[in-house]
This record gives C-alpha cells, sequence and structure tokens, in this order.
C-alpha cells in the first residue's frame, strides 16, 4: 500500500494546483469580459448610429466569448486529470535529486510483485522523507496569479477612467452595451435638448 505521507503530501500539491488553476482561469474569462466590454463600448461610440440588430449581434458575441474563455480557461483546465503518479513525475523534473523515488514508490506500490517488501518499505520511507520537504506554495507559486491579474486590473481602471471623464458618454453606452434592446439614445443624445418656446395658433 502507498504510505499516506505520499498520499497526504501529493494531494496537498494537487490542491494547491487546482486552485492557482481555479484562479487562474476566472482572471482570464474576467479579461475576455472586460475586454468585450469595452469593445462593444468603443464600436457604439466610433460607429454611432448602430441599428439595435448590430449591437444585438455584437451581445451575443460577447456571450459567446465569454461561454468559450470559461470553458477553455475554467473548466477543461479543472476537468484534466492529474494523477499522483504523474503529479510525482512533475516533482521529479522540479528536483532531480529525489532520483524519481516518489513516483517509483507508487507504481510499485500498485505493483508490488516480484519486489521485495523490505525493499519497497525502505523506498517509500525515502519517498516519504523526499515529499515531506515539498511546500506546495512553493512548488506552485502564486505569481502566476499575479501575471493573469494585471489585464483584468487594466481593463477595470479604463473603465473607471472613462466613467469619471465621460460619466454621462459612458453610462447611456454601458446601458447599451448590456442591453442590446433598449430604446436609449447614443452616447451623444443627451445633447440634443428641445426648447419649443410659445406657440400661437391663428383660427381661420
Amino acid at each position: 500500500s502507498i504510505p499516506p505521507e505520499i498520499t497526504k503530501g501529493l494531494t496537498s500539491l494537487r490542491r494547491r494546483i487546482r486552485w492557482i488553476q481555479l484562479v487562474r482561469g476566472l482572471l482570464k474569462t474576467a479579461s475576455v469580459v472586460l475586454i468585450g466590454l469595452l469593445a462593444i463600448v468603443a464600436i457604439d461610440f466610433f460607429l454611432a448610429p448602430l441599428p439595435s440588430w448590430a449591437r444585438g449581434t455584437l451581445f451575443f458575441a460577447w456571450l459567446a466569448a465569454a461561454g468559450i474563455a470559461a470553458i477553455l480557461f475554467i473548466a477543461k483546465s479543472l476537468l484534466t486529470k492529474i494523477s499522483l503518479v504523474k503529479l510525482a513525475r512533475w516533482l521529479e523534473e522540479r528536483h532531480p535529486e529525489v532520483q524519481e523515488r516518489i513516483s517509483s514508490a507508487l507504481e510499485l506500490s500498485d505493483h508490488p510483485e516480484g519486489i521485495s517488501p523490505e525493499l519497497l518499505t525502505e523506498l517509500s520511507n525515502e519517498a516519504a522523507a523526499d515529499i515531506g520537504t515539498v511546500d506546495p506554495h512553493e512548488e506552485v507559486a502564486g505569481s502566476r496569479v499575479r501575471r493573469s491579474m494585471w489585464s483584468v486590473v487594466t481593463c477595470l481602471v479604463a473603465i473607471v477612467a472613462l466613467v469619471v471623464i465621460w460619466p454621462r458618454e459612458m453610462s447611456r453606452l454601458l446601458t447599451r452595451a448590456v442591453s442590446p434592446f433598449t430604446e436609449l439614445g447614443n452616447a451623444g443624445a443627451f445633447r440634443f435638448e428641445i426648447s419649443p418656446g410659445d406657440l400661437e395658433v391663428l383660427e381661420g
């Protein structure tokens, strides 16, 4: 049987990998969503007036892009199986000094035929000692998450800056982006004012 120290150490490392994959996937998907929103706002502003069918097409293309991003960056990563042997081999590539003791212990524990029990026990103990020196936070650093965060932060800063500089225009553009069939006018619609003044009607 596989020593519990090996299973516990590799399971902890796998949880760390899954957590990083989830956070990175969410950040990448959020980047696609925010970039798509900015693209719709820019198109609606520079190509105004856009007909409702064009805004509807942009909206559904945006939703499709967000769905594809969620599948590629979140679902695909999390549904990819990470076996303990595969994880051990990945770890051994990063630490050649382990000399494949962890993966060998896992494989031989599943198929102990023809192997001396004493030899297998000694190998398992050495592998357990090797896995005890592994820190999941060092092996799977959070710098990968920080790199994925930059695009999200940049898009959010751009949106906030545009809202601060052009609050009335951006409020209309953002509303039209997320609600393409609204009757709300485009960014320049608020500039039009109607002042009929006094009206005289002649009889006869």
